[in-house]
């Protein structure tokens, strides 16, 4: 918004106005001047929230996740977008805590594997166990 406000505003009417045809709510943002004000008035409210969020919500909208209640108005955005951030703020937690997995594992409580650190002299004999084993496994298929 901060670089190029005019895009943004039309890009945001824009995917405004698609979202509101798709929902085909008795109620809802009838002429340019009205989503004008719905665009400012959003983009106001919710400073922080970026294009990619906005296409989100709108998607959410669409597929009915949010109730409407056949209204799509300038109130019932503002309370999708509030339910929005606070969806959002639980995604932004975990990505900023990735130690904290709040999903049970059947490995819980099983101690972590120590790598297994070879030298130089431990793959020359493992070598040789390898073919003695192998001489010893060819000597039986011949019997």
């Amino acid at each position: 918004m901060r670089l190029e406000p005019g895009a943004v505003s039309v890009w945001f009417a824009g995917r405004l106005a698609r979202t509101c045809q798709m929902v085909d709510a008795g109620t809802t943002i009838r002429d340019d001047r009205e989503l004008s004000a719905v665009v400012d008035a959003l983009i106001e409210e919710f400073p922080t929230m970026k294009l990619d969020e906005w296409e989100l919500l709108f998607q959410r909208i669409e597929r009915g996740r949010f109730q409407l209640f056949n209204r799509l108005k300038l109130p019932e955005l503002m309370e999708c977008a509030r339910k929005w951030e606070t969806e959002r703020t639980d995604i932004l937690e975990r990505e900023h805590q990735p130690e904290h997995d709040p999903f049970r594992r059947a490995s819980d409580g099983v101690p972590k594997r120590v790598a297994l650190m070879l030298t130089p002299d431990d793959m020359r004999i493992l070598d040789r166990a390898t073919a003695k084993l192998e001489n010893t496994r060819g000597d039986r298929s011949a019997d």
